[in-house]
């Protein structure tokens, strides 16, 4: 029997081209459904300078494009180009800006349940449509139990520091790899997809994926997680270079490039074979 083709999707609740990207992943995997496919989920940290309780958005925007204004200037093609994709961004009800650190946590425990995939599109919805305030736990616990969590036992783990560490050691080892935006995609362990591209671009990499040797659950040698995909590949391939992405923009979803760690010196297509010098 075939093993599912691991897709690898490293994202942000709050970034929008994630909230996109993920859209046009499902439609991409629609395009190829003699493909069986399994999409796992690893956390990233758009913005780690927020704090846990989270600050306001007119702040946010302020420190981060200069002012509101500035970034609405830039923000209705993002809006736009969601709403290509049956989804809504709407720019003025959102009124906070959250650490996404207990989002990621849900994803998480949601995924222990297999409803990973869920909770993120609650999350998201709740953030870009519904203008949701995801540092309040309120919030979090009525998403997660939407999505068949308990809601008491969410909240109990919500007040402890369940998962902390992980969650926080899973971002940022995706960026001491060279992963310097998101969304990314890693097909196979083997072809990386920047940004959020059209699901006819995705759907190729999905078939290019499936057509090559893929590292799988059942590879023994490759501990899970991005990180770990990249310390195997490094292992077994001579030339490796590499990494995956760019900062992501609101303005174009390409933002600028940020120097890397000589661990992850890198270098990148839209989509190709990933490939690194041993470390």
């Amino acid at each position: 029997m075939t093993s599912a083709l691991p897709i690898e999707m490293i994202s942000d609740v709050v970034c929008p081209w994630c909230f996109i990207g993920k859209r046009r992943l499902e439609k991409a995997i629609a395009l190829r459904p003699d493909t069986a496919v399994e999409v796992r989920f690893w956390p990233y940290f758009l913005n780690p300078w927020v704090p846990r309780e989270g600050i306001s958005r007119k702040d946010y925007l302020t420190t981060k494009f200069g002012s509101p204004e500035r970034y609405r200037s830039v923000a209705q093609r993002v809006a736009q180009a969601a709403a290509d994709e049956g989804l809504s961004y709407n720019l003025d009800n959102i009124k906070r800006q959250p650490n996404t650190l207990d989002c990621h946590r849900l994803i998480l425990w949601a995924g222990e349940m297999g409803h990973a995939a869920e909770m993120k599109q609650r999350l998201m919805d709740l953030y870009f449509t519904e203008g949701g305030d995801l540092t309040d736990r309120d919030v979090l616990v009525a998403a997660a139990a939407a999505c068949g969590l308990d809601a008491e036992r969410v909240r109990a783990r919500l007040a402890g520091e369940d998962d902390v560490e992980r969650v926080t050691r899973e971002a940022n080892a995706a960026k001491d790899a060279g992963i310097d935006g998101v969304p990314c995609f890693i097909f196979g362990g083997r072809i990386a997809v920047q940004g959020a591209q059209t699901p006819e671009h995705l759907a190729q990499a999905i078939e290019r994926s499936g057509s090559a040797k893929v590292l799988s659950r059942n590879d023994t040698t490759a501990p899970l997680g991005p990180v770990s995909i990249f310390s195997t590949l490094a292992r077994r391939q001579s030339n490796l270079i590499a990494t995956i992405c760019r900062r992501c923009s609101t303005s174009s979803g390409k933002g600028p490039k940020r120097s890397t760690s000589s661990a992850a010196k890198a270098s990148m297509s839209r989509s190709s074979s990933i490939s690194a010098r041993r470390r």
